[in-house]
């Protein structure tokens, strides 16, 4: 029996990792399990499910070789990139806008035109790819934590909403909207509205129709949605939690909001 020290091993191992000319090889990108997720809600496998126009999260090692937001510059078309510096992502073989990349954490939308289903995601840097699969719905619902007052200030302790004031929501799964944008398309200043009603609670008060006052994209941005939502006059004092519903989808947990009497 031959016994190799694990000092052998290892150095055996390592030229395995060395290309002819003795540079290491490149590591390929890797998405963590259940590492795909919606942006807004951030909820973990098994719930992790996107939907077509979404804007998701994709978490793992490797996937960028520098951090950096899309730029006003890096538009093709007016339309968000494809690729960023050496970064892509796929559903199957369609690729989807970017909108962040960094080593870490890779931000883009769902292509819009997506059938629902199983996928394959794939990231690609610099012709090495990694990824996992995700379950596409036609709706995803989640909010962002930030909400704003009507004058763009954010909601918070120093700046509560006050019952009866409109305040502005964001998040993203949604689904379709009226007119249908492209994936990566930047929605203009006019409203563009979701397809399907919404419904939102504050606290535990279900909104009357009319509260929700707009609910569709937000102006400048691709795959993110605005809801001007009324603070019941009813409301009471206290932290209120914020939920909106499309179809049979409530968004996440944990979303709340100051409000002062």
């Amino acid at each position: 029996m031959v016994v190799r020290s694990y000092g052998v091993i290892a150095a055996a191992a390592a030229t395995v990792l060395l290309a002819a000319d003795g540079v290491p090889r490149p590591e390929a990108p890797r998405v963590n399990v259940g590492g795909i997720v919606n942006a807004a809600s951030n909820r973990p496998a098994p719930d992790n499910f996107v939907s077509p126009g979404a804007i998701i999260s994709i978490y793992g090692t490797g996937l960028a070789d520098e951090t950096r937001e899309v730029r006003a510059s890096d538009l093709d078309h007016g339309l968000l990139p494809e690729s960023l510096a050496g970064v892509a992502v796929f559903f199957g073989t369609e690729p989807a806008p970017l909108l962040y990349i960094s080593p870490l954490q890779i931000n883009a939308q769902v292509p819009v035109s997506l059938h629902p289903g199983e996928w394959e995601v794939r990231v690609r840097l610099k012709q090495l790819e990694g990824g996992d699969r995700v379950v596409v719905r036609p709706y995803s619902p989640g909010l962002f934590a930030v909400a704003r007052h009507t004058d763009g200030t954010v909601v918070d302790r120093s700046a509560p909403a006050r019952p009866g004031e409109y305040i502005l929501f964001f998040g993203t799964g949604y689904g379709p909207t009226r007119p249908q944008l492209l994936s990566g398309e930047l929605a203009p200043p006019e409203p563009v509205w979701m397809t399907a009603r919404v419904e939102a609670k504050i606290g535990d008060i279900l909104l009357a129709p009319e509260d929700v006052y707009y609910g569709g994209l937000a102006p400048g941005f691709a795959g993110l949605y605005q809801f001007n939502l009324r603070v019941p006059a009813c409301a009471p004092t206290g932290d209120l939690e914020v939920l909106v519903k499309v179809d049979e989808y409530w968004s996440q947990a944990g979303v709340r909001i100051p409000v002062e009497r």
